[in-house]
């Protein structure tokens, strides 16, 4: 009868409300019992000292009501057999009607970076594990497992939901950006590791394409590559000598953006040779552009005065897909009592909405043969919306996607993209993440409804259908028979209370979505790997020249069965397994799945979710074996055989640091240290004795209370071990604001900048308080630190040895390249940067670096 953020203040045995709402439940459910959570909610901790005392009397008391203080399930372990049978039956999901409608789009920002968490996290795991399966690498499980922490626990109610405070936010998008810096070091040390053992052999760029997904497939390969010269185009070629279809996107000093489509294996590697040229070969180009129109293989799209695509005709099925313009619909958003975390049925059921129009700018962006791309530009009541309609070549091609640049400055209102099919049916089907369901049209008691990656539109008879897939919206609704609408962005009408609200989404947003046609339903057009495909792009990482036993092309995972995907492949938890979930895709019975390895899986038993032993699993000729219910996931601890030996391991020498700063003290202990010059310290602790980045050890001093643990540079010079080290790998901090010093290699300059070890490596915007309530700084734009995060604490102490909460302090990670002789190493005369750990290494982990930008 009560939330759960009270305390007691009455004796609950004998309440009246409460004897009437037990009565009330017994009446419609047969069970007289009632449940009431107690604490203080949102905020944590435990009963006030009052509310205890009401306790004790309420449990002693002799009203009519018996009061337990108990664990929540003991209200269901209680029943008896009779009292479960007579249990009202639920046969679909159980979603609340109105509040939390709002929580699947409020916020966007933080979820559009906890996709991007869940994507390069799994992406970063399975490179990790052939790394590791190579012997070139040690499985990075710490990092990795304080990566997944600390977007994780962001997925709690009032944070992911989007209903937090403005202050709460600097901290969650701190912690997102600061897990996606730990999974791309990762991804690319992985990657790296295993490009050590390929043939990288080119005469143009190297450039390792990675595919995390357990298909092969074709997709569209996106580069940001370094050139020594600035060639005038590049022509790539496969491994097997083929030139395939390839386009420069943009040229800047020394680099260059390169999109190609690409062809790599299941959870494979594929050499590609991005080759300069002064005059490419003239090329077939299979693909059309206008401002007004786009076509390759599969679609023509036709684009109205109004910059909306209002004809999307699929050449495979012989049919025109849209019924009407695609629309962004500006729906009223005005709900009074819970902004932020409620969409009302009223405003989505608002006839004639308004929409995104206008004067149009047309540009086009792309023109083949790798990809055609036309952006579009409006500006509507306050806000800019960029769209980017992009159709590739190839397999490629079976979807149109679009991609959103909005700078989101719109009150009261919901956007909306509004998909209009000429295809109609009384359900829609939605994915689950692990299963999928199908609902109805909008009813006032279910009309704003979560995906994860797609919804589809199949026609009644089942002859074709639509899929929209979506990189990281999660809302959705069906307002008639022919038309899905996917919630965009949404920025309240607010009231008193909830004033900052009315701004929660105002700033610049990046998102994307794509429509694929199909005949049949979803599971014969099997959109569950398009939506993984479009969600999960092929990955790309610059390397060097070098011969390799495995060849140009490598496949560590072969997954035979239509009907089901990889969901994860990761390390263990405990022990050198490798862990494999697999899921049925299609809601139908599979059997006969086989998965092979690279290497043959010597054992194999199933596991739970948990990891935990269910029982033995089925391996034959060196392959698992086994068969999925509807939807079902299976975990799988495997037990490869030896892998090959063909990666050179890196020769590490720690330099001896002259250290002279106390960066370290411990809690409670007073004085101790002074990394800062204002008595800030990082807590000893935690303070790690050696961290390995990238195949290198790095030894840090002690942290013992009084030891000095760091180097103030002063220009001092550092003797470099004899040897062919070829880099420098360095952990290094600030101590008051970033700052850029000058690293002299025997008379070879080297310029860094070292981050602040303290503050937020990022955020999306500012928000500032005001006596009225909180605001955002349209002149306070967000800001990105991209400098790998090598170790962080969320805690700092005081002079006086007190912890400071929710202050970050790092560590960073930096390498530079060693030219061949060096002897020594003169530091910057900047005695703000400090240098924790040196360590010479011969190693060509680093040779590889990211040409993507996983935060984009």
């Amino acid at each position: 009868p009560e939330g759960y953020g009270e305390g007691l203040t009455e004796d609950l045995s004998r309440a009246p409300r409460w004897v009437k709402w037990i009565e009330r439940t017994g009446g419609s459910s047969g069970p007289t019992v009632g449940l009431k959570y107690v604490g203080i909610g949102d905020r944590g901790g435990a009963l006030d000292e009052a509310s205890m005392d009401w306790l004790a009397k309420s449990i002693e008391g002799d009203g009519p009501i018996q009061v337990r203080n108990t664990a929540s399930d003991q209200l269901f372990r209680d029943l008896g057999e009779k009292e479960a049978r007579s249990l009202p039956r639920h046969a679909s999901e159980l979603l609340l009607p109105k509040h939390g409608t709002g929580c699947l789009t409020s916020q966007a920002m933080l979820k559009r970076w906890n996709r991007r968490n869940e994507l390069v996290a799994d992406a970063a795991e399975r490179a990790a594990v052939v790394a590791d399966w190579l012997g070139a690498l040690p499985y990075p499980a710490d990092r990795l497992r304080q990566g997944w922490t600390r977007f994780l626990w962001h997925q709690m109610h009032d944070d992911l939901t989007g209903t937090s405070i403005p202050p709460a936010y600097g901290f969650s998008w701190n912690d997102e950006l600061v897990a996606l810096n730990l999974f791309t070091a990762t991804l690319t040390e992985s990657v790296g590791a295993v490009a050590l053992g390929l043939d990288t052999r080119a005469e143009g760029v190297p450039v390792v394409v990675f595919n995390p997904l357990s298909r092969e497939r074709e997709d569209v390969v996106e580069a940001h590559l370094r050139y020594t010269g600035e060639p005038a185009a590049v022509e790539v070629f496969a491994p097997d000598g083929g030139r395939v279809p390839a386009q420069t996107v943009r040229r800047g000093e020394h680099e260059l953006d390169v999109i190609f489509l690409a062809r790599v294996p299941s959870v494979g590697f594929v050499v590609y040779d991005v080759r300069p040229t002064d005059r490419p070969a003239a090329v077939d180009n299979p693909l059309g552009i206008s401002e007004s129109h786009l076509e390759n293989h599969r679609y023509r799209v036709e684009i109205d005065d109004r910059g909306d695509i209002c004809s999307l005709f699929d050449e495979e099925l012989e049919t025109e897909l849209l019924a009407a313009p695609l629309r962004l619909q500006l729906l009223p958003d005005r709900s009074a009592r819970w902004p932020a975390w409620e969409i009302r049925y009223e405003d989505v059921t608002a006839p004639e909405p308004p929409v995104v129009t206008g004067p149009v700018r047309r540009r086009i962006l792309e023109e083949g043969p790798a990809r055609v791309c036309l952006e579009i530009e409006r500006r509507t009541r306050g806000s800019t919306f960029v769209q980017r309609l992009r159709l590739a070549d190839g397999a490629a091609g079976h979807r149109l996607e679009i991609e959103s640049l909005v700078d989101w400055q719109t009150r009261g209102r919901l956007l909306k993209a509004a998909f209009p099919f000429a295809l109609s049916s009384r359900q829609a089907t939605y994915d689950l993440g692990l299963g999928a369901i199908e609902r109805g049209n909008n009813r006032p008691d279910k009309y704003e409804v979560p995906a994860q990656q797609w919804a589809d539109l199949t026609s009644e008879a089942g002859y074709f259908g639509v899929s929209i897939l979506s990189d990281g919206k999660l809302g959705w609704d069906k307002p008639d028979d022919s038309i899905l609408r996917l919630s965009l962005l949404r920025s309240p009408r607010t009231w008193r209370k909830f004033r900052h609200q009315a701004t929660q989404d105002h700033g610049r947003h990046r998102f994307g979505y794509a429509l694929y046609g199909h005949r049949g339903s979803w599971r014969e057009g099997d959109t569950p790997w398009q939506a993984a495909r479009f969600n999960q792009p092929l990955l790309a990482f610059q390397t060097t020249a070098h011969p390799g036993e495995l060849g140009k092309r490598f496949s560590f995972l072969r997954l035979e069965h239509p009907q089901v995907l990889v969901r994860a492949l990761k390390q263990a938890e405990e022990g050198e397994e490798i862990v494999l979930r697999l899921q049925e895709t299609r809601e139908s019975p599979a059997e006969g799945i086989t998965v092979d390895l690279a290497s043959p899986i010597a054992g194999a038993r199933e596991v739970d979710g948990s990891e935990r032993p269910l029982r033995a699993a089925t391996v034959e000729d060196g392959k698992l074996l086994t068969e999925l219910g509807s939807f079902a996931p299976g975990t799988f601890a495997l037990r490869p055989q030896g892998s090959p030996s063909v990666i050179e391991q890196p020769e590490c020498r720690p330099l001896a640091l002259p250290v002279d700063v106390v960066a370290t003290s411990f809690h409670g202990e007073g004085a101790g240290g002074d990394f800062d010059g204002r008595g800030h310290t990082y807590p000893g602790e935690q303070f790690p004795s050696s961290l390995n980045r990238g195949g290198a050890e790095l030894q840090l001093g002690p942290a013992m209370p009084g030891s000095a643990n760091a180097l103030a540079c002063r220009g001092q010079a550092l003797e470099l071990p004899a040897g062919s080290f070829n880099r420098l790998h360095l952990l290094a901090a600030a101590a008051n604001g970033d700052a850029s010093g000058t690293f002299d290699l025997d008379g070879q300059p080297v310029e860094l900048r070292i981050q602040s070890y303290s503050g937020f490596i990022g955020r999306w915007k500012e928000w500032h308080r005001r006596p009225w309530g909180w605001r955002w700084s349209r002149s306070q734009s967000g800001f990105l630190k991209r400098d790998p995060v090598a170790w962080l604490t969320t805690h700092r102490h005081d002079r006086h040895g007190q912890d400071e909460p929710y202050v970050f302090c790092y560590l960073f990670h930096y390498s530079i390249d060693l030219p061949a002789g060096s002897r020594f190493v003169l530091l910057p005369e900047v005695p703000t940067i400090r240098l924790f750990a040196v360590t010479a290494a011969r190693e060509r982990i680093g040779d590889t670096v990211a040409a993507f930008d996983p935060y984009a």
